[in-house]
């Protein structure tokens, strides 16, 4: 799998000739956010039982995170004290993208077969989990590190065509279309709306 954090934009965009002058049909089908999703939304590569996200400071000890996701609650209801205390021990140093400055942060994922738990805390191990991409939840994992988050989607072909939302470290934000394929390669279709605040996040 091609790495999710490469994008890839079309000639017609930085020519635009034939982009311009066409109003593209937008995807209409809301995305449910990762608050709303449950782990049978996801089709992993390999067996997943459970998983959680987990988000932390860089600098602060390995066991000093939060826990901002849980796929499901009700899953983590009912595993057993040995599977509990080994996902608690499963922490990582590093994490998948990165927050703004100065309490700069970031995050990772634990999942869970059976009683082996594994912390996910880099793009390609995070590849790897979700193999092809093929369910609208896993537009969440894909565009994480970009700092997208998806909106929007429409199954094509190939993939899906995403309306992402966006903010930087500045103060800017705006709306996308991308393209996503069953592979991550995320191609950036056209600026939808682009703001500036002026203010740092």
């Amino acid at each position: 799998m091609t790495a999710i954090k490469h994008f890839l934009t079309p000639f017609c965009f930085f020519m635009m000739v034939s982009c311009s002058g066409s109003e593209d049909n937008l995807p209409t089908t809301p995305v449910k956010s990762l608050s709303e999703t449950r782990l049978a939304d996801f089709n992993f590569s390999y067996n997943v039982e459970y998983m959680e996200k987990r988000t932390f400071f860089y600098g602060d000890e390995r066991d000093d995170f939060h826990v901002s996701d849980e796929f499901d609650a009700e899953i983590k209801a009912v595993l057993t004290q040995t599977q509990l205390s080994n996902i608690q021990q499963a922490t990582a140093s590093s994490g998948i993208g990165i927050g703004c400055l100065p309490g700069s942060c970031t995050f990772y994922f634990v999942t869970l077969e059976q009683e082996v738990a594994i912390a996910v805390d880099n793009d390609l191990d995070l590849e790897t989990l979700i193999g092809d991409v093929d369910m609208p939840a896993e537009l969440h994992l894909v565009l994480l590190s970009s700092k997208y988050y998806p909106r929007y989607y429409q199954k094509i072909s190939n993939g899906f065509k995403v309306v992402a939302r966006w903010s930087d470290c500045n103060g800017g934000s705006g709306e996308d279309l991308l393209e996503i394929d069953s592979s991550g390669n995320v191609i950036l279709i056209k600026e939808i709306q682009k703001e500036q605040n002026n203010t740092v996040c």
